[in-house]
């Protein structure tokens, strides 16, 4: 279960590129779903081919909200008539845990030997980019366990300022800066000089 503001569920692709298919997001990304979302969500994984899901939220990159409603929606997941995309799913969230329950460089790697071994020949074409960036990138990737920090905050604020410039055609730097400051309630420190009745 999830309480707070966290990144979306919704749609094809998320904030977080570990979690896309693609490392750069598409048009698709910044036009037809939200960033994140404030709220409750609650999944389960009843088996290796059933998973549930259930959440209540805001709205679309709201963290106050600005009315008396709520989006909820459920999410069913049945892949025993499709064992292939099952496979799929089950590799999707194994490559999760990598993450989410390795406290070492040395424990994700041996979960990560793990996962590779289990990728079936049915569905590795679809996971040999991941595979090949593993391997390719293993320093970097595993940098994250010694500073557990990524770039899912600033990659939300840089869409978010892309689409902010696009609706405001013709906003300075200036404006710009200050209207995505007071949106994500960032700290504007302002300085007052007082001039001199010569200066009126």
């Amino acid at each position: 279960m999830d309480l707070g503001k966290f990144v979306t569920h919704i749609g094809g692709e998320t904030i977080e590129t570990v979690k896309n298919w693609n490392y750069s997001h598409a048009f698709f990304y910044t036009y037809a779903i939200p960033f994140q979302d404030t709220g409750a969500r609650l999944n389960y994984n009843w088996s290796d081919t059933l998973y549930t899901e259930i959440y209540v939220v805001n709205g679309w990159n709201v963290t106050h909200d600005n009315n008396s409603g709520r989006t909820w929606g459920p999410s069913v997941g049945w892949t025993k008539n499709y064992p292939e995309l099952g496979a799929a799913y089950s590799l999707k969230e194994g490559f999760y845990g990598i993450y989410e329950g390795s406290g070492s460089p040395q424990a994700a790697i041996a979960a990560y030997e793990a996962w590779n071994k289990a990728v079936v020949p049915e569905v590795r074409d679809a996971y040999s980019d991941l595979i090949r960036a593993w391997t390719k990138w293993q320093p970097w990737i595993l940098g994250y366990f010694d500073h557990p920090v990524t770039n899912a905050y600033t990659e939300s604020l840089n869409s978010l300022i892309r689409v902010m410039n696009r609706l405001g055609r013709g906003y300075s730097f200036e404006a710009l800066r200050a209207k995505i400051l007071f949106t994500e309630g960032g700290v504007i420190s302002v300085s007052v000089q007082k001039l001199p009745p010569s200066a009126w």
